[in-house]
């Protein structure tokens, strides 16, 4: 999945994926998202909570944008 969507060099391992704390907001001065590719990558993450469920909360932000 990571090479599907081209983060194969950038990403590191992590023992926790994202942390409890804080939020996400709205980054208006961010360069523009495809939707089309955006959605591909939440469907490829819902799929992995089923087999990952420590990813699950991370997974549930992000599909809320």
């Amino acid at each position: 999945m990571l090479k599907k969507f081209n983060f194969g060099g950038e990403l590191k391992p992590q023992k926790t994926p994202m942390g409890t704390s804080g939020g996400l907001d709205k980054d208006e001065d961010g360069v523009k998202v495809d939707e089309k590719e955006y959605r591909g990558m939440i469907g490829s993450l819902l799929y992995l909570t089923t087999t990952r469920p420590d990813i699950q909360f991370a997974v549930g932000l992000c599909m809320r944008f």
